[in-house]
């Protein structure tokens, strides 16, 4: 074509009527695509030898890709990609490969089943090969073995297919295609065509959301920074948070085992060393303006778990030093256990539930620099952040914990590890932070801050560990509560101004183990013109058994058992001092109380050349620990009998006509 013409003249009219002329102009045949691209190529070189420069001939290309052939390429830069490659490398025409079949044909065959591409992509994201990608080959297998579904599939399983395919019912694969498709497997080739493959397979992007949704949105969806800002429930803005307004709050394992002292046995360590070795839950929160860590809360229990009482215990914590926030940011599970959220709610302080790391970043952050300064206090005890991540180290932790070998002599102790957390977390505070916004010490940022609104004393009662929902009946209000397992018993609180709210379903806040046991009530539901969550008062906790209960259990007397007290300690009441009489003056000796209602006390001193009595029980030795050292055994049996003799005096001081 002439130069002079080039510019002008419209040089993709018959391109555009070849377009047209296909039996599919929007999805034209693979014959069809080499066509167009030949003239596409045979246009680009007119403009080329008509002095148009590249980029603008390319650009001239584009814009007719967009306008009239969208299919040769998903995008505008995978268009320029392949108009590069062709123009270097020209078109290839792989259509005679397959034992004698045409894969063109076979890809008309297969895009000609509307469903067939769905349900492989489908089960190609089903079938989890990669971090983040699936099996082709799998794909393919499952789908031409359709009608038949997986084995373990289940209704709602075949509903999702169904819904992936836009069909009403499993579609069936033609046997001829089935057939075809194998005998390519037989022959080492591809199950499919090139063009197949890449309309199955799907980004990276995708097979994260199909995987996981919410974690997908976050790291997509969401720009660095955002989760800073808040959203205020009073007045609708969008705002970063003001120092002292939101915590955050979270638990961890601790990246070493630690000795706690445990006298109540119960295991091999503890019967055998007097400690109990594990890495318990550290349960620690953080201001989400400025980063000063504000309370934290080391939670050791025999199976190292925790409970809402144990969150509970660290918001007061943090209420009663800082005063209240106006928001806490906690996630799932214990943290949004009906105890937490009904304390929460009382004191006004609202709960915002995050549903993955992402969305409390603060702590988060924390935790991996928490992480870095702990190690270094205790290197010859660190097990690792995660589970079986130090073999040997682990190894010692199991051997501990099954009595064979001695904690203390491999793991710091309780006192040397709260002082290492302490330690670690002032550092933090004192740290200067570097940020977009400015630069602070958090540590500086929270002694300049107005301090939040004090947990007034019926607040207070609210962070109670136990809360139960009662209905009122006439003067009492409560229920049974499992203090064991497979043992249950009845708590029943009065006060007198209970019978005006029979009927109301109120809220009971208490603590079993208290000296004294007294509920907080609260309207749960509005009641008499009342609304929900009025705090009525305090009642007191009048049934026998549970007060019974609670007596044996050393948690606290009850006035009710006054009487029974003192007719069982007149029963069963005993005190008593064993010696043994040796030349040398260091003998066998032994003082023994018991307080008739359960309560046995037991020292005994035995010389060391005479060694542990024979006859003494098991039982008995499960009272006491063996002291090693005979000196400090000496100081130590000094002190308890001097201690038993004065509680017994005292006893007899305070109940002169029962032990005269």
């Amino acid at each position: 074509m002439p130069a002079a013409t080039i510019h002008n003249a419209d040089l993709f009219v018959d391109l555009e009527g070849f377009i047209a002329s296909c039996s599919t102009p929007g999805d034209p045949t693979e014959e069809d695509r080499i066509e167009v691209w030949k003239r596409l190529l045979t246009i680009h070189g007119w403009l080329i030898n008509g002095g148009v420069p590249h980029k603008r001939a390319a650009r001239r290309l584009r814009k007719f890709f967009l306008s009239s052939a969208p299919f040769l390429a998903k995008s505008p830069v995978a268009f320029l990609k392949a108009l590069d490659r062709k123009r270097q490398k020209g078109i290839a025409d792989k259509r005679s490969e397959n034992l004698g079949a045409s894969p063109s044909k076979l890809t008309r065959q297969i895009e000609s089943l509307g469903w067939f591409i769905p349900a492989a992509k489908h089960f190609w994201l089903l079938s989890n090969r990669t971090a983040d990608a699936g099996s082709i080959r799998e794909a393919l297998r499952r789908v031409i073995s359709l009608p038949t579904l997986p084995a373990g599939w289940t209704q709602r399983n075949a509903a999702t297919f169904l819904k992936a395919v836009n069909l009403a019912e499993v579609p069936s694969c033609p046997p001829e295609l089935r057939a075809f498709i194998l005998k390519r497997q037989s022959a080492g080739q591809a199950l499919v065509p090139r063009r197949i493959s890449q309309q199955i397979v799907s980004s990276k992007a995708a097979v994260h959301q199909y995987r996981n949704p919410t974690n997908a949105a976050l790291d997509y969806l969401c720009a660095p920074g955002s989760t800073f800002f808040i959203h205020d429930s009073r007045t609708g803005e969008r705002r970063p948070p003001m120092v002292g307004e939101v915590i955050e709050a979270d638990d961890a394992t601790i990246n070493f085992p630690v000795c706690v002292p445990w006298t109540l046995g119960g295991d091999p360590c503890s019967d055998r060393y007097g400690v109990k070795v594990g890495r318990f839950q550290w349960l620690v929160s953080i201001d989400a303006a400025r980063g000063y860590v504000t309370a934290y809360s080391y939670t050791m229990r025999p199976r190292g778990s925790y409970r809402g009482e144990d969150a509970l215990a660290l918001v007061r914590a943090h209420c009663l030093e800082h005063g209240k926030p106006k928001r806490a940011h906690f996630e799932m599970g214990v943290w949004k256990s009906n105890l937490v959220k009904a304390a929460l709610a009382a004191a006004d302080i609202e709960l915002h539930t995050v549903w993955s790391p992402h969305q409390k970043p603060h702590i988060e952050g924390l935790f991996n620099t928490l992480w870095t300064k702990l190690s270094v206090h205790f290197p010859d005890a660190h097990v690792g952040r995660f589970r079986g991540e130090n073999e040997a180290a682990n190894d010692l932790l199991v051997a501990c914990q099954h009595g064979s070998r001695d904690p203390r002599r491999h793991f710091p102790m309780l006192s040397n590890a709260i002082a290492a957390f302490d330690s670690a977390i002032a550092e933090k505070n004192q740290t200067p932070v570097n940020s977009a916004i400015g630069r602070w010490v958090p540590a500086e940022a929270w002694a300049n801050r107005t301090r939040g609104p004090a947990l007034d004393g019926d607040a207070e009662w609210l962070f109670s560990p136990w809360q139960r929902e009662w209905t009122v009946r006439g003067m009492l209000v409560g229920g049974q509560i499992r203090l064991f397992e497979e043992l249950s018993v009845p708590f029943d609180f009065s006060a007198d101004w209970l019978p005006q709210y029979d009927g109301a379903k109120v809220r009971c806040h208490f603590d079993p183990t208290a000296p004294r046991c007294h509920a907080m009530l609260v309207l749960a539901e509005p009641f008499s013109g009342e609304p929900a969550g009025k705090v009525l008062g305090l009642a007191q906790q009048i049934n026998e058994l549970a007060g019974y209960a609670r007596l044996v259990l050393g948690w606290g007397d009850d006035p009710a058992n006054a009487g029974r007290l003192a007719r069982q300690r007149v029963a069963a009441a005993l005190r008593r001092e064993v010696r043994a009489i040796v030349p040398t003056g260091r003998g066998y000796a032994a003082s023994e109380e018991r307080d008739g209602i359960g309560q046995v006390i037991t020292h005994e001193r035995t010389d060391r050349a005479a060694g542990v009595p024979a006859n003494r029980s098991g039982a008995e030795m499960s009272q006491r620990r063996l002291r090693e050292n005979l000196a400090a055994e000496d100081v130590e049996y000094e002190r308890t009998s001097a201690d038993l003799a004065a509680r017994w005096a005292k006893e007899c001081r305070d109940h002169p006509l029962i032990f005269t």
